[in-house]
């Protein structure tokens, strides 16, 4: 959120041994292109440069 704006976590006890995260924001968004790896570990979307792994 460049502008600033609030992030809420949620964790919620479901049956069993389950539980369900959710992440709301006040953002801009998900770009169209990177809704396909929601879901997927692991995913890095900022350019690689010299110190990210």
């Amino acid at each position: 959120m460049p502008d600033g704006g609030q992030l809420t976590i949620k964790v919620m006890k479901k049956t069993g041994n389950t539980v369900s995260v959710q992440f709301i924001d006040q953002g801009v968004g998900i770009l169209e292109d990177r809704i396909s790896s929601l879901g997927e570990p692991f995913i890095q979307q900022r350019k690689k440069e010299p110190g990210w792994v």
